[in-house]
């Protein structure tokens, strides 16, 4: 029982989250704000248990819809395939997500008390991806598309930096962008070894609807995106001058779109290509943080 909801969490999946509080936490303490390292911890806590809700609430549905049956699973896509394995623990896995779903929001009720109802705009976007993710955000190649970056880049980045600090700076929104093109290309990659099984369930998202030469293009186009976010963070004095260090690893994604456009939908029999995104999406944020903390 405990292995299979640990499974259903996806706990490898969760080092994103630490990553994205760590950005926001050293962006405040670059910017000379007060940390109050309780607040700190309850924002981790709060983005931890939401990562949670997410991954345990999109095992659930897709058990349901049918699509964990006849998608081909991956270190990096594909669900854990935990409910086939044990298909009696499905309710225990929805709960899991609704209580997480539920320490998400009372931790969120306690950042409405010290900042302000500005704190629930980023509460209540979240809640939403959080539901509607799979359920109906996976219909529209543009919401999925950019569901990814707004849960981890606008929500997680951007948001906890204002959770911390009580302030919204140039910063957080270049750091928040930055993360927001990233993580959208860590799904974007990701979603290619599913198309078949998703597109049987009923998902549009960008690889099924424009075909992966497109999901390719766009790959190649948020990864410059990244580059240049950070290059303008940079210039305009929001980022001191050593995080140009994170530039660095973003070369990788030349890797990975020549390995997307080579594959298409048969990438997962590559998984090399998305373990080296997945390592670029977490290697460019702690960079980035960590050069935050030592200017």
């Amino acid at each position: 029982m405990i292995t299979t909801l640990l499974r259903t969490m996806r706990l490898p999946f969760l080092i994103l989250t630490p990553v994205c509080i760590f950005v926001a936490a050293s962006l405040v303490i670059y910017e000379q704000v007060n940390l109050d390292f309780m607040v700190l911890f309850l924002a981790l806590i709060a983005a931890l248990f939401a990562h949670i809700s997410a991954n345990a609430l999109n095992e659930y549905l897709d058990f349901t819809s049918g699509l964990d049956a006849t998608t081909k699973r991956t270190a990096f896509s594909g669900g854990s395939g935990a409910l086939i394995e044990a298909p009696n623990m499905k309710n225990w896995v929805l709960y899991i997500a609704l209580l997480s779903l539920l320490v998400t929001l009372t931790i969120g009720l306690f950042f409405y008390y010290l900042r302000g109802p500005l704190i629930m705009i980023y509460g209540v976007l979240g809640i939403f991806l959080i539901l509607a993710y799979t359920r109906w955000l996976n219909k529209s190649a543009l919401a999925c598309l950019i569901a990814p970056g707004l849960g981890f880049g606008t929500i997680m980045v951007s948001g906890s930096h204002f959770a911390l600090s009580g302030t919204q700076t140039c910063g957080a929104f270049f750091a928040g962008l930055i993360m927001f093109f990233l993580t959208n290309n860590l799904l974007l990659l990701n979603q290619f070894p599913d198309i078949d099984a998703d597109q049987k369930v009923g998902r549009n998202h960008l690889s099924i609807r424009y075909g992966v030469n497109t999901a390719s293009k766009v790959y190649a186009l948020f990864a410059l995106l990244t580059a240049l976010t950070l290059v303008v963070a940079i210039v305009s004095n929001s980022f001191p001058q050593i995080t140009a260090i994170a530039l660095l690893p973003l070369l990788a994604c030349i890797f990975c779109y020549h390995g997307s456009k080579t594959h298409g939908s048969s990438l997962g029999d590559h998984p090399v290509y998305l373990g080296v995104n997945t390592i670029i999406t977490l290697v460019v944020p702690l960079i980035i943080a960590v050069a935050l903390l030592l200017t």
